[in-house]
């Protein structure tokens, strides 16, 4: 049966395609030029948030490849390896939220530090969203 489609069983380059579909790397857009553009939020953002972002975002691209790779062979231990790798992920980028946000709090004040947790949140959610309408369910 596949990976829900037969181009995805050997070749994962479409889980690339659905986490980037534009091309453009974590989050910037491109302008009709092609030069990458900075959403308001994202000027606002640390060279080190970005960063560890970046990293997190790497290591979660390596945990979705190793799923799309056993897909077809997923033991419970190969699903329990990947499903707490996730969670780890998870947890390491709420602590980088937390610290920046500390961080913004006590340069910016509160307000401004919510609207860019805020903001971190939504945006992410929405990426959430399309990766887990790209990738099916375990078998």
């Amino acid at each position: 049966m596949g990976f829900g489609h037969e181009k995805c069983c050997h070749n994962p380059l479409w889980i690339r395609i659905a986490l980037n579909p534009s091309g453009a790397q974590h989050g910037g857009r491109r302008s009709a030029g092609g030069a990458a553009e900075k959403s308001p939020g994202q000027a606002k953002r640390s060279p080190g948030f970005l960063n560890r972002v970046k990293t997190l975002g790497d290591q979660r691209l390596a945990n979705i490849m190793k799923y799309a790779d056993n897909y077809e062979k997923m033991t419970d231990a190969t699903a329990d390896e990947i499903a707490l790798r996730a969670m780890d992920i998870d947890s390491q980028m709420a602590a980088i939220r937390k610290k920046y946000y500390g961080q913004m709090k006590t340069a910016l004040g509160a307000r401004a530090a919510a609207r860019f947790l805020q903001t971190e949140a939504t945006l992410d959610c929405l990426m959430d969203l399309q990766i887990g309408a790209a990738i099916p369910l375990i078998p």
